[in-house]
């Protein structure tokens, strides 16, 4: 009996434990698809996220509004047609009137020879300058009464002045109006004798019959020309 040598050992896969399909060389074995799982994941991440939020913070619920609900008293009835014609508004024509400035006042004159003159030389003077004491009715009393007035000046005015001062109180009291007459006394001091007249001023109105019937006269204690004037009217 012939020795048999052992059989050749390699440490490499035997042949004849390849399969058919790979013995013509190594094939490694195929890799796993993972990409499937990646997507899975990252939607499953997002719902979890989703649903989380919702616990969170909840949507809040959508109210619809309530319809509108119009009743009978809300409608304004529509007015019928006007059957009436406008009325037509006439504007009356404007008349313009011309209205005259008011006249001067007249200058005063000196000394007056007029009534009207004597009143703007009457305005030119002061009234209060004249302080009366003392005043009664004499001539027809209870008909036509002329007042008699005795007062107080200062003895020292210019006669101008002064007349001015005299005429203006007469004026004032409306003394001219009464057409009765009347007499005003002026003296420097009530305690003044009265028996020698007046011894400052003196304003004479006299109302007679005749033609003029009106004498007025405004005197000084110097009655002469540059202290008297006299006018009739």
């Amino acid at each position: 009996m012939t020795d048999q040598p052992p059989p050749h050992r390699s440490d490499g896969p035997q042949w004849g434990s390849i399969p058919e399909q790979h013995r013509s060389g190594y094939v490694p074995p195929k890799r796993k698809r993972r990409w499937p799982w990646i997507v899975v994941g990252v939607f499953a991440v997002i719902f979890i996220a989703g649903a989380i939020g919702n616990v969170v913070s909840p949507p809040k619920p959508t109210v619809a509004a309530a319809p509108a609900i119009v009743t009978p008293s809300t409608i304004a009835p529509t007015p019928p047609p006007s059957t009436t014609a406008a009325a037509t508004t006439t504007t009356a024509p404007t008349t313009t009137v011309f209205v005259a400035p008011p006249s001067a006042a007249p200058a005063a004159v000196y000394p007056p020879t007029t009534l009207d003159q004597f009143k703007a030389f009457a305005r030119s003077g002061n009234p209060t300058a004249i302080h009366p004491y003392k005043s009664e009715a004499v001539g027809a009393v209870g008909i036509c009464p002329q007042p008699r007035i005795e007062a107080t000046a200062d003895a020292n005015l210019p006669v101008r002045e002064l007349q001015a001062d005299e005429a203006a109180f007469f004026l004032q009291r409306g003394y001219l109006d009464q057409n009765c007459g009347g007499v005003l006394f002026l003296y420097d001091s009530p305690s003044t004798s009265h028996d020698e007249g007046f011894n400052v001023g003196r304003v004479l109105y006299d109302v007679g019959s005749s033609n003029p019937a009106h004498r007025l006269e405004v005197d000084t204690s110097d009655i002469t020309p540059a202290g008297s004037f006299t006018l009739t009217y």
